[in-house]
């Protein structure tokens, strides 16, 4: 075998691996991308999450600042009559 015929035989199985790298980078890109794209719908069901569990614990906190004005409005309230109440106003 001459020279020429070797350098042949090599760049033909050179050329088979590298298109069979070059296969194989491809398979491991597609999975890299579903891969991606399982996690960004794992991060939009726990962002989905944390917003539904956010939402009643903002509802409660509405729910307490209301309560806590309806009773300053009883105190004013309670403040009011015992005042229009006392002895000191019926003289």
């Amino acid at each position: 075998m001459d020279v020429q015929t070797i350098l042949i035989i090599i760049i033909v199985l050179l050329t088979i691996n590298f298109v069979l790298l070059i296969a194989y980078v491809i398979l491991v890109l597609k999975e890299a991308r579903k891969t991606i794209i399982r996690i960004n719908e794992l991060i939009d069901a726990v962002k989905e999450t944390a917003e539904s569990i956010k939402t009643p614990f903002s509802s409660l906190s509405s729910l307490a600042a209301g309560f806590a004005e309806g009773y300053k409005i009883v105190e004013v309230l309670k403040e009011r009559f015992t005042k229009d109440t006392s002895p000191e106003n019926k003289s």
